[in-house]
């Protein structure tokens, strides 16, 4: 099995999901979402990769499932490949 980390910048969003606000349910750890090896976390991906990075965390897989809300040039820095904390991920493997 692999340990997962939701992460989510949005409290709102987390807290439409039953386990995050609720808590876990019998056999489950705190934060989890159905699953002992689920986390929903609230924060960003920068803070994230870096304390993974810091702590020296082997990552088997990563998935960015979020689209893209800021379509302008002038805005690339919101990007998720144009921001400063990017190469992180693939300093993670």
């Amino acid at each position: 099995d692999k340990f997962v980390i939701g992460i989510d910048r949005s409290l709102a969003r987390l807290e439409r999901n039953k386990r995050f606000r609720d808590g876990p349910g019998k056999g489950e750890t705190k934060g989890g979402a159905g699953s002992s090896n689920l986390v929903l976390l609230r924060g960003t991906c920068v803070d994230l990769w870096r304390s993974v990075w810091e702590e020296g965390w082997e990552v088997a897989e990563h998935y960015l499932l979020y689209p893209n809300p800021y379509p302008k040039e002038s805005d690339l820095r919101k990007r998720w490949h144009g921001s400063p904390g990017f190469p992180l991920l693939f300093a993670l493997g």
